[in-house]
């Protein structure tokens, strides 16, 4: 697997698809997900009371999100346990 190295940015295969990934359009449906999660968690905090399905919706919609950002750091600098 070939790297290369852009202003100190580690670019692998793995990482460039991963990016291809994102700009068509995955990226901007995370960020939508992560305001409706952050609007919710926000609302519940204050009502006190939460619906469950709602949270694992929520949380779904986190964990995916730090899926996708991880797998843009390149295995060899990953260092411990993330996944």
């Amino acid at each position: 697997m070939a790297t290369t190295k852009v202003n100190e940015i580690v670019l692998s295969e793995k990482v460039s698809k991963n990016l291809a990934f994102l700009q068509q359009g995955y990226a901007q449906a995370l960020a939508s997900g992560l305001d409706d999660a952050i609007g919710f968690l926000l609302e519940e905090s204050n009502m006190g009371s939460s619906d469950p399905r709602n949270l694992i919706n929520v949380l779904g919609t986190l964990h995916n999100a730090r899926t996708e950002f991880l797998s843009l750091i390149p295995e060899d600098m990953k260092g411990g346990s993330h996944e």
